[in-house]
């Protein structure tokens, strides 16, 4: 499938209700990624998701380099995929990533996986903790972690998308 360079507006994929940054990340589906019916695994959307994630982590200067310094990583609680549109062999694809909110050491994070015709293949909504690795337990999101999930510089104390849902 060739690229149609249609001009994708992200917000158009979320409800506007966040103010937290909209990350992208794109990648062509490869031969390897599809099962006996031609089309994309469903496994390799986890996979994919997941490297978006990890991906506006490291450009958001938290890698795994820092999760193993400090301790602390986030840890996928629970996972909705919602699939919409076949992907095939060669396709580009782009994932947009948005925070919904935080609520105590939870937080709800949206992510968006696009064809290059502007139609949704695939949408996941994910559940993730940060994770305290000292204690092995769920810990409150600090101001930086917040940061590196694309939530704006906060005043202190001040909560953070807490009665989006």
């Amino acid at each position: 499938m060739q690229n149609q360079n249609i001009e994708i507006n992200p917000a158009k994929y979320f409800d506007g209700k966040s103010n937290a940054i909209i990350f992208e990340y794109s990648f062509t589906v490869d031969v390897t990624d599809l099962d006996f019916l031609g089309h994309m695994n469903n496994a390799n959307y986890m996979r994919y998701f997941e490297r978006a994630r990890w991906d506006f982590i490291n450009k958001q200067g938290y890698g795994l380099e820092d999760a193993q310094k400090r301790q602390q990583s986030p840890i996928l609680l629970e996972t909705k995929i919602r699939f919409k549109r076949e992907l095939r062999n060669r396709e580009v694809v782009t994932i947009f990533s948005q925070s919904k909110s935080v609520v105590g050491k939870m937080m709800t994070l949206n992510q968006v996986m696009v064809k290059s015709d502007g139609k949704i293949a695939a949408e996941a909504d994910f559940i993730i903790g940060y994770f305290d690795m000292t204690n092995r337990k769920l810990m409150t999101p600090t101001d930086e972690w917040l940061h590196v999930i694309g939530f704006p510089v906060m005043e202190k104390h001040r909560e953070v998308n807490r009665d989006l849902d």
